[in-house]
Protein backbone atom coordinates (compact mmCIF):
# COMPACT_ATOMS: atom_id res chain seq x y z
CA UNK A 1 0.00 0.00 0.00
CA UNK A 2 1.44 3.00 -1.15
CA UNK A 3 -0.16 6.29 0.33
CA UNK A 4 0.01 9.65 -1.54
CA UNK A 5 -0.36 12.32 0.56
CA UNK A 6 2.18 13.79 2.12
CA UNK A 7 0.83 15.54 5.06
CA UNK A 8 1.02 13.50 8.13
CA UNK A 9 -0.97 15.04 11.11
CA UNK A 10 0.61 13.95 14.72
CA UNK A 11 -1.52 14.85 18.13
CA UNK A 12 0.00 13.81 21.51
CA UNK A 13 -1.36 12.65 24.67
CA UNK A 14 -2.68 13.97 27.85
CA UNK A 15 0.13 15.70 29.53
CA UNK A 16 2.42 15.69 26.42
CA UNK A 17 2.54 18.53 23.98
CA UNK A 18 3.98 18.54 20.10
CA UNK A 19 7.57 17.82 21.44
CA UNK A 20 6.83 14.45 22.05
CA UNK A 21 7.03 13.65 18.51
CA UNK A 22 10.21 15.53 18.04
CA UNK A 23 12.43 12.00 18.46
CA UNK A 24 9.62 9.81 15.92
CA UNK A 25 9.93 12.96 12.85
CA UNK A 26 13.70 12.36 13.09
CA UNK A 27 13.40 9.05 11.52
CA UNK A 28 10.37 9.19 10.17
CA UNK A 29 10.83 10.25 5.85
CA UNK A 30 11.75 13.52 4.93
CA UNK A 31 9.34 13.63 1.64
CA UNK A 32 6.52 14.25 4.30
CA UNK A 33 5.04 17.87 5.83
CA UNK A 34 5.08 16.38 9.45
CA UNK A 35 2.34 18.94 11.64
CA UNK A 36 2.44 17.76 14.84
CA UNK A 37 0.07 19.92 17.38
CA UNK A 38 -0.59 20.85 20.96
CA UNK A 39 -3.98 20.31 21.64
CA UNK A 40 -5.43 23.97 22.61
CA UNK A 41 -7.36 23.87 26.61
CA UNK A 42 -10.66 23.44 25.47
CA UNK A 43 -13.32 21.58 27.30
CA UNK A 44 -15.85 20.74 25.03
CA UNK A 45 -14.73 17.42 22.06
CA UNK A 46 -16.78 18.76 19.71
CA UNK A 47 -15.44 22.32 19.84
CA UNK A 48 -11.83 21.05 19.85
CA UNK A 49 -12.48 18.86 17.28
CA UNK A 50 -13.52 21.84 15.09
CA UNK A 51 -10.84 23.97 16.00
CA UNK A 52 -7.86 21.45 15.59
CA UNK A 53 -9.37 20.65 11.65
CA UNK A 54 -9.24 24.59 10.94
CA UNK A 55 -5.85 24.57 11.78
CA UNK A 56 -4.92 21.80 9.21
CA UNK A 57 -4.41 20.82 5.61
CA UNK A 58 -7.05 19.77 3.32
CA UNK A 59 -6.07 16.63 3.51
CA UNK A 60 -3.80 14.00 5.83
CA UNK A 61 -2.90 11.02 6.80
CA UNK A 62 -3.46 11.47 11.23
CA UNK A 63 -1.80 9.57 14.21
CA UNK A 64 -3.13 10.02 17.68
CA UNK A 65 -1.57 9.10 20.76
CA UNK A 66 -3.33 7.94 24.00
CA UNK A 67 -5.99 10.92 24.61
CA UNK A 68 -4.70 11.99 20.92
CA UNK A 69 -6.69 9.29 19.62
CA UNK A 70 -9.97 10.04 21.07
CA UNK A 71 -9.63 13.32 19.60
CA UNK A 72 -8.61 11.54 16.27
CA UNK A 73 -11.56 9.28 16.40
CA UNK A 74 -14.02 12.51 16.91
CA UNK A 75 -11.93 14.18 13.76
CA UNK A 76 -12.55 11.02 11.66
CA UNK A 77 -16.15 11.14 12.44
CA UNK A 78 -16.67 14.92 12.40
CA UNK A 79 -14.25 15.13 9.04
CA UNK A 80 -13.82 12.12 7.23
CA UNK A 81 -13.48 13.38 3.44
CA UNK A 82 -10.46 14.60 5.29
CA UNK A 83 -8.63 11.85 6.68
CA UNK A 84 -6.95 9.45 4.07
CA UNK A 85 -5.15 7.26 6.72
CA UNK A 86 -5.58 6.66 10.92
CA UNK A 87 -2.62 5.48 13.06
CA UNK A 88 -3.96 5.43 16.70
CA UNK A 89 -1.12 4.37 19.60
CA UNK A 90 -2.09 3.48 22.95
CA UNK A 91 -5.24 4.37 22.70
CA UNK A 92 -9.14 2.78 22.18
CA UNK A 93 -12.33 3.30 20.82
CA UNK A 94 -14.41 3.00 24.34
CA UNK A 95 -16.70 5.61 25.85
CA UNK A 96 -15.71 6.65 29.02
CA UNK A 97 -17.35 4.64 32.05
CA UNK A 98 -19.02 5.96 35.32
CA UNK A 99 -15.61 5.29 37.33
CA UNK A 100 -14.11 6.58 34.95
CA UNK A 101 -15.45 9.86 35.09
CA UNK A 102 -15.69 9.57 39.18
CA UNK A 103 -11.26 9.15 39.09
CA UNK A 104 -11.32 12.29 36.17
CA UNK A 105 -13.24 14.38 38.43
CA UNK A 106 -11.47 13.42 41.30
CA UNK A 107 -7.93 14.39 39.38
CA UNK A 108 -8.84 17.49 38.34
CA UNK A 109 -9.57 18.29 41.83
CA UNK A 110 -6.45 17.81 42.20
CA UNK A 111 -4.63 19.61 39.38
CA UNK A 112 -6.04 22.60 40.76
CA UNK A 113 -3.91 22.43 43.94
CA UNK A 114 -0.72 20.03 42.97
CA UNK A 115 -0.60 19.57 39.01
CA UNK A 116 2.75 19.02 38.53
CA UNK A 117 2.97 16.88 41.70
CA UNK A 118 0.05 14.75 40.30
CA UNK A 119 1.54 14.04 37.47
CA UNK A 120 4.76 12.80 39.09
CA UNK A 121 3.31 10.87 41.22
CA UNK A 122 2.12 8.45 38.19
CA UNK A 123 5.45 7.95 36.77
CA UNK A 124 5.90 4.31 37.86
CA UNK A 125 2.09 3.34 36.20
CA UNK A 126 2.73 5.20 33.06
CA UNK A 127 6.98 4.49 32.18
CA UNK A 128 8.64 1.16 31.37
CA UNK A 129 11.21 0.45 34.23
CA UNK A 130 14.15 1.40 31.95
CA UNK A 131 12.42 4.85 30.91
CA UNK A 132 12.69 5.70 34.21
CA UNK A 133 16.13 5.23 34.25
CA UNK A 134 16.63 7.47 31.57
CA UNK A 135 17.27 10.63 32.47
CA UNK A 136 16.94 12.54 28.89
CA UNK A 137 13.15 10.55 28.52
CA UNK A 138 12.30 12.07 32.00
CA UNK A 139 14.20 15.62 31.33
CA UNK A 140 11.31 15.80 27.73
CA UNK A 141 8.83 14.60 30.05
CA UNK A 142 9.60 17.27 32.65
CA UNK A 143 9.09 20.20 30.45
CA UNK A 144 5.95 19.50 28.63
CA UNK A 145 4.16 18.47 31.91
CA UNK A 146 5.43 22.10 32.66
CA UNK A 147 4.34 23.14 29.04
CA UNK A 148 1.15 21.38 29.03
CA UNK A 149 0.16 23.12 32.51
CA UNK A 150 -2.99 22.82 34.71
CA UNK A 151 -5.51 24.53 32.89
CA UNK A 152 -4.81 21.96 29.65
CA UNK A 153 -5.11 19.24 31.74
CA UNK A 154 -8.33 20.40 33.27
CA UNK A 155 -10.11 20.95 30.03
CA UNK A 156 -8.88 18.03 28.42
CA UNK A 157 -9.65 15.72 31.24
CA UNK A 158 -12.88 17.48 30.66
CA UNK A 159 -13.59 16.64 27.44
CA UNK A 160 -12.49 12.49 28.22
CA UNK A 161 -15.29 12.58 30.55
CA UNK A 162 -17.60 13.34 27.70
CA UNK A 163 -16.06 10.64 25.42
CA UNK A 164 -18.70 8.16 23.87
CA UNK A 165 -17.78 4.37 21.92
CA UNK A 166 -16.76 5.36 18.25
CA UNK A 167 -15.84 1.73 16.99
CA UNK A 168 -18.54 2.46 14.95
CA UNK A 169 -16.37 5.41 13.17
CA UNK A 170 -14.10 3.04 12.46
CA UNK A 171 -15.85 0.66 10.88
CA UNK A 172 -17.93 3.41 8.86
CA UNK A 173 -14.90 4.85 7.20
CA UNK A 174 -12.70 2.59 5.07
CA UNK A 175 -9.39 3.98 5.05
CA UNK A 176 -5.89 2.13 6.28
CA UNK A 177 -5.18 2.21 9.58
CA UNK A 178 -2.53 1.07 12.12
CA UNK A 179 -3.17 0.05 15.27
CA UNK A 180 -0.04 0.21 17.88
CA UNK A 181 0.21 -1.03 21.31
CA UNK A 182 3.09 -2.07 23.84
CA UNK A 183 2.25 -5.33 26.45
CA UNK A 184 3.59 -3.23 29.35
CA UNK A 185 0.90 -0.23 28.84
CA UNK A 186 -1.35 -0.44 31.82
CA UNK A 187 -2.84 3.20 31.07
CA UNK A 188 -4.70 1.58 27.74
CA UNK A 189 -3.54 -2.39 27.50
CA UNK A 190 -3.10 -3.90 24.58
CA UNK A 191 -6.15 -6.00 24.16
CA UNK A 192 -8.16 -2.80 23.65
CA UNK A 193 -6.10 -1.24 21.29
CA UNK A 194 -6.11 -4.27 19.13
CA UNK A 195 -10.21 -4.49 19.73
CA UNK A 196 -10.77 -1.73 16.97
CA UNK A 197 -8.98 -4.18 14.49
CA UNK A 198 -12.12 -5.73 14.48
CA UNK A 199 -13.85 -3.05 13.29
CA UNK A 200 -11.47 -1.90 10.48
CA UNK A 201 -11.31 -3.49 7.03
CA UNK A 202 -7.84 -2.27 6.07
CA UNK A 203 -5.60 -2.35 9.25
CA UNK A 204 -2.87 -3.23 10.65
CA UNK A 205 -1.52 -4.17 14.58
CA UNK A 206 1.85 -3.97 15.78
CA UNK A 207 3.57 -4.22 19.45
CA UNK A 208 6.48 -2.20 20.68
CA UNK A 209 8.43 -3.71 23.22
CA UNK A 210 10.45 -2.14 26.13
CA UNK A 211 7.99 0.74 26.70
CA UNK A 212 4.98 1.71 28.33
CA UNK A 213 2.29 3.99 27.76
CA UNK A 214 4.44 6.59 26.49
CA UNK A 215 5.44 4.80 23.08
CA UNK A 216 6.34 7.80 20.91
CA UNK A 217 8.39 8.78 24.20
CA UNK A 218 9.99 5.81 25.04
CA UNK A 219 10.44 3.68 21.73
CA UNK A 220 10.59 6.55 19.18
CA UNK A 221 12.87 4.97 16.51
CA UNK A 222 10.85 1.62 16.66
CA UNK A 223 7.69 3.68 16.45
CA UNK A 224 9.32 5.61 13.44
CA UNK A 225 9.97 2.35 11.68
CA UNK A 226 6.66 1.26 12.01
CA UNK A 227 4.94 4.14 10.99
CA UNK A 228 7.23 4.79 8.05
CA UNK A 229 6.21 0.92 7.14
CA UNK A 230 2.93 1.10 7.16
CA UNK A 231 2.98 4.63 5.04
CA UNK A 232 4.94 3.27 2.40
Amino acid sequence: MTIDVNNLVLIPGLNNTKEIWDAVIEELPTSYNYYPITVPAISNMDELTDTVLNELPEKFHLVGFSFGGFLALSMLEKAPERITGLCLIGTSAEGESEEGRKLRKQSISRALLEYEEMVSAGVGRTFHPNSLENLDIQEVRKQMVKDYGAERYIAHTTALMERVDRHHVIKQNDIPYLFVASERDVVIPLEKTKEMTKFANNARFETVDQSGHLIPLEQPKELAKIITSWLE
